[in-house]
C-alpha cells in the first residue's frame, strides 16, 4: 500500500481579525515569520514558523464571526495540511481505492508571493504560475470537505517545497524557538463525537502507519494526530514542546498567561491567546 501523506505542513487558524491575532505569534511569542501578513483578492493571512510545521492565520472575505458571543477579535483551529507523499493524480487513485472520501483536486494559479520565488525552477514564473494542488478530504472531522468549522487536506506544491522549509527551519533555529523555547508541535488533538468510526477513516488516510495506542498517529516528521472523545467533531488543541517547560512557564506567569488545561497540562490561558486551545510539554 502506497502512502498518501507525508506528514502535517501546515496548520491553520481562523481568526476574525489576523492584523490583530498575528503579532501574538510573531511577536508575543517571538516565532519567525515566514510570511508576512498579505491582503490578496480573497482573503488575509500570514505565516509563521513552528519547527516542525508551519502556522497560517488567516481570514476569508465574507467569513462568519468566530465567536458571536465575544466583542474582541476571537481565533480557532480550522485546518490541517498534510505534504502529498504521491503526485495528485495517484493520490486521487489511493483515496477512491481507499473509499475515502474527496474532492477532486484544485490547482490554484497566480503570481507566486515573494518569498517564494527562489523556490521556482524559472526565476520569472508568470502571473499564471500553478502554485499548489490541494484535495479537500470529506468525513474526517465535518462532512464536507471545507467548511467554516474545519477542514483537512492533502497539498502538492508547484515549488522546491523541501528547500522552502529547510530555509524556514533554518529560521526557526536561528529564533532558538521563540520566547518558549519552542521545539515544535507535539500533537494536533482532534475530537471526535463517534470515536470508533472516526477512527477508521484517519487509519484510511494514514495507511501504512500504524497508529501507536487507540487514536494516535505519528505522521512523519510533524506534528502527530490524536483523536479524542468529544462532545462535537472538531480540531481542539495543539500540544507544543518546548525545551525547558519551567521557563517557559515563568515566561507565561509573568505576563499573566498561564492556565492549567482540561487535561492537567499547563496552557496558554485562552483569554490571552484569542480563545486557542494551546498546551505545552516539557521536551
Amino acid at each position: 500500500m502506497k502512502p498518501i501523506v507525508r506528514h502535517i505542513d501546515r496548520l491553520s487558524i481562523q481568526a476574525d481579525d489576523p492584523r490583530v491575532v498575528f503579532p501574538f505569534f510573531s511577536e508575543a511569542l517571538g516565532l519567525p515569520v515566514t510570511s508576512p501578513i498579505t491582503r490578496f483578492d480573497r482573503y488575509t493571512s500570514g505565516g509563521v514558523s513552528a519547527g516542525n510545521v508551519s502556522l497560517e492565520v488567516l481570514q476569508f472575505a465574507g467569513q462568519p464571526p468566530v465567536s458571536a458571543l465575544s466583542d474582541t477579535p476571537e481565533a480557532h483551529l480550522w485546518g490541517v495540511s498534510f505534504l502529498n507523499a504521491l503526485p495528485a493524480a495517484d493520490a486521487v487513485e489511493e483515496l477512491t481505492q481507499r473509499a475515502v472520501g474527496h474532492n477532486p483536486p484544485q490547482t490554484g494559479r497566480g503570481r507566486p508571493p515573494k518569498h517564494w520565488l527562489p523556490y521556482f525552477e524559472t526565476a520569472t514564473p508568470g502571473a499564471n504560475a500553478p502554485l499548489m494542488t490541494q484535495i479537500g478530504i470529506t468525513g474526517l472531522i465535518t462532512e464536507s470537505s471545507y467548511s467554516w468549522d474545519a477542514f483537512v487536506q492533502v497539498s502538492e506544491f508547484h515549488h522546491d517545497i523541501a528547500r522552502r522549509r529547510k530555509a524556514e527551519h533554518a529560521g526557526f533555529r536561528a529564533a532558538k524557538g521563540g520566547a518558549l523555547g519552542l521545539l515544535g508541535v507535539q500533537e494536533v488533538v482532534v475530537g471526535a463525537t463517534d470515536l470508533e468510526t472516526k477512527r477508521d477513516l484517519w487509519q484510511s488516510l494514514l495507511d501504512p502507519i500504524e497508529p501507536y495506542g487507540d487514536g494516535f498517529w505519528l505522521v512523519g516528521t510533524g506534528p502527530a494526530i490524536r483523536l479524542v472523545e468529544h462532545f462535537d467533531d472538531e480540531l481542539v488543541a495543539l500540544v507544543l514542546r518546548v525545551r525547558d517547560l519551567d521557563a517557559a512557564e515563568t515566561f507565561l506567569a509573568e505576563r499573566g498567561l498561564d492556565d492549567i488545561a482540561e487535561d492537567g497540562n499547563l496552557c496558554i490561558a485562552p483569554d490571552g491567546c484569542f480563545g486557542l486551545d494551546l498546551r505545552l510539554v516539557g521536551g
